[in-house]
């Protein structure tokens, strides 16, 4: 998972964010790979296809890294993760309860951003906060 450190230019914490990102944009991509074939066998189709699309773009963010756009790479992977929870959220409805999932989500820009990238960080908080309170509260109707 260290594909980009070289880029890092020797700044230790930079490192770790580029392993970090790395780390979850593989395992969101590995973990989200199966319901690409489970969404297309229950006739979900489309699903299948978004989920897929989602995927390539979970490992798009390792490539990123390597090609040395690791602020690029990091954004992909947050803007991403939580589009995806919020589209699956509207799509599959109440039950599923997706919405919950931004409150971890809500965590991760605390880890992957430093204090001195607060407009990064706050963007991503309030993003999901937002995003929370559409879903919870009904506000957009699919």
């Amino acid at each position: 998972m260290r594909q980009g450190v070289e880029h890092a230019k020797g700044d230790a914490l930079r490192e770790k964010k580029v392993v970090l990102t790395n780390s979850i944009a593989f395992l969101l991509g590995v973990t989200t790979l199966p319901f690409i074939g489970v969404f297309y066998l229950l006739g979900g189709k489309e699903y299948g296809y978004l989920t897929l699309l989602i995927n390539l773009i979970f490992f798009s963010s390792i490539f990123l890294n390597k090609l040395g756009k690791i602020d690029l790479s990091r954004h992909t992977l947050l803007f991403t993760w939580g589009g995806g929870v919020f589209v699956y959220a509207l799509l599959l409805g109440d039950d599923t309860s997706l919405q919950n999932c931004f409150f971890s989500l809500m965590a991760v820009p605390f880890i992957m951003y430093s204090p001195s990238e607060f407009k990064s960080k706050s963007f991503y908080v309030i993003l999901g906060c937002v995003s929370y309170v559409i879903l919870e509260f009904k506000l957009i109707n699919v």
